[in-house]
């Protein structure tokens, strides 16, 4: 998350109150992912095709929070998975010699 908090620290010093609070609660370990997110893509929305340097980095932050809320959702499925067996037709249970 180097990048993220590179951007968002830029975002936090700009001094653009749309963007500066929420990045910086982010950075202080008191922010929300969903706050952060609907800043972001407002930010994006008034200023995103402007011209100045912040442009690409409001798209970057989206993908970036976007991989973090799937890498997230993955880790959560894990254990389940792990627990989960799941098995084709074709090989049997260790536990009951029948097929799936």
């Amino acid at each position: 998350m180097t990048e993220l908090n590179e951007i968002l620290t830029k975002f936090r010093d700009c001094g653009w109150d749309l963007i500066a609070g929420p990045a910086g609660d982010w950075l202080d370990g008191k922010g929300d992912y969903n706050v952060l997110l609907a800043a972001v893509k407002q930010a994006d929305e008034e200023c995103g095709s402007c011209g100045c340097d912040f442009d690409p980095l409001y798209r970057r932050v989206l993908e970036i929070l976007d991989l973090a809320k799937k890498a997230a959702a993955l880790h959560a499925a894990v254990p389940y998975l792990l627990r989960s067996p799941r098995r084709c037709h074709l090989h049997p249970r260790k536990d009951s010699g029948t097929a799936v």
